[in-house]
């Protein structure tokens, strides 16, 4: 992680960990920090109403807050043909702009969970 960063990132993983116990972290070796665990989802999907847990890894790059993290779906529940980005595997949470306006709006890496 970048010098600057490490501090924000140490603080809103702490944020992180403290609203979402069932969340671990692993440093991995590119030097992203990983986040994995269990999240409860509820939505809506065209009148269908969808209530269910979800295996996720939140993948923060070591560029991080210049790079926005990345949200896996890693119990692979989730069809790999429904909103899911083929070149990385992670989650299509909006339109990429419409994401950064959000985290640059939030800047917390786990408004991309509210999306």
């Amino acid at each position: 992680m970048q010098t600057q960063g490490n501090c924000l990132v140490t603080q809103q993983v702490s944020q992180f960990i403290e609203k979402y116990p069932y969340f671990s972290t692993i440093q991995e070796d590119d030097g992203s920090l990983a986040l994995k665990g269990v999240l409860g989802f509820e939505g809506d999907f065209k009148g269908r109403i969808i209530q269910d847990e979800f295996d996720l890894e939140l993948r923060i790059p070591s560029t991080y807050p210049s790079e926005i993290p990345i949200v896996k779906e890693i119990g692979f529940r989730i069809p790999r043909d429904f909103h899911i980005n083929l070149d990385d595997n992670s989650l299509c949470l909006a339109a990429p702009v419409a994401v950064k306006l959000i985290f640059l709006k939030k800047k917390h890496f786990s408004a991309l969970l509210t999306i």
